[in-house]
């Protein structure tokens, strides 16, 4: 079977490492400090539908030690790609096939500048919460979705991604036009993980408070906006679809809150920063964002 490697032991990337570790892939799981000794000690805990499991994967955090691979899975936080990128030059060899499961825009290209290697455009949708080291919670399974950026989806490393997931019983969705279905995700991430973060109010709590509601879809439509102005097809039916919460999110908290619940750093460049920076080289006013990122970036 393919051996995988997973960069990034956060939510996600225990996660999917437990997913392939189940169907009895060979994977490998790079974290680092406490969450690496908790890993390597009592295995990844995951928690869905009142149930608890445990997978036992090889956790490390040296790359070196893992040796080249046939897919490598990027899932740390957007400002921690370079640094990931670099570390993960052991693990490539021909045919490595890497893809980036982040959030905000332009990963992959970054990722190519640093890897040498073009990773299949791909996001993630599903509700992953850390409740503690090496410990972490489902209430949505959700799916992948991935292609290739010019649609054409019959290429040899698009198929291999196919049956790997396939095999591994994880639900996927091949994407003929990845890079919309990146934004819709992105606009749901500039909305709510931004306002979510600030008012502390889980995703069910901001959709039912007519004032928080449309400040989510407020900020979803300035990112419309700008994404329309680089090319890609977006419109207000975009915006409004992401207040139709996905099963489970009624009390999901997403990954920029968690971030501010623990103190760790939050992605605030990677969602409202992005949208102000666009929009400024656009001519296109985004004073929503401007003050949702303000406010994150003096916490």
């Amino acid at each position: 079977m393919e051996k995988i490697a997973i960069i990034g032991a956060g939510a996600v990337g225990c996660a999917f490492a437990s997913f392939f570790e189940r169907a009895g892939y060979p994977v490998s799981l790079v974290a680092r400090g406490d969450n690496l000794d908790e890993i390597r000690k009592n295995g990844i805990e995951i928690s869905e539908n009142g149930e608890k499991s445990v997978s036992r994967v090889n956790a490390t955090d040296t790359p070196e030690t893992v040796g080249p691979v046939d897919v490598l899975i990027i899932s740390t936080k957007t400002f921690d790609l370079k640094s990931a990128c670099l570390s993960a030059k052991p693990l490539l060899k021909g045919g490595t096939i890497a893809l980036c499961f982040q959030n905000g825009l332009g990963n992959e290209e970054r990722a190519e500048e640093l890897l040498g290697i073009r990773p299949v455009n791909s996001l993630v949708r599903g509700g992953f919460s850390r409740a503690g080291l090496g410990k972490i919670e489902i209430s949505w399974p959700g799916r992948v979705e991935f292609g290739e950026p010019d649609g054409n989806n019959g290429t040899e490393r698009v198929k291999r991604l196919s049956e790997i997931f396939g095999k591994a019983k994880i639900p996927f969705v091949l994407q003929e036009d990845i890079r919309h279905a990146q934004w819709k995700k992105f606009l749901w991430n500039v909305g709510f993980n931004q306002v979510c973060a600030i008012t502390g109010k889980n995703c069910g709590e901001t959709v039912s408070n007519p004032k928080t509601r449309e400040l989510v879809r407020s900020a979803a439509l300035e990112a419309v906006l700008v994404g329309k102005a680089l090319g890609v097809p977006l419109d207000e039916k975009d915006a409004d679809s992401i207040l139709a919460l996905p099963p489970g999110f009624e009390t999901f908290r997403p990954s920029m809150l968690q971030d501010r619940d623990s103190g760790r750093r939050m992605e605030t460049e990677s969602f409202g920063g992005y949208v102000c920076k666009k929009g400024e080289e656009l001519g296109i006013a985004t004073p929503v964002n401007r003050t949702l990122y303000s406010l994150l970036s003096s916490v």
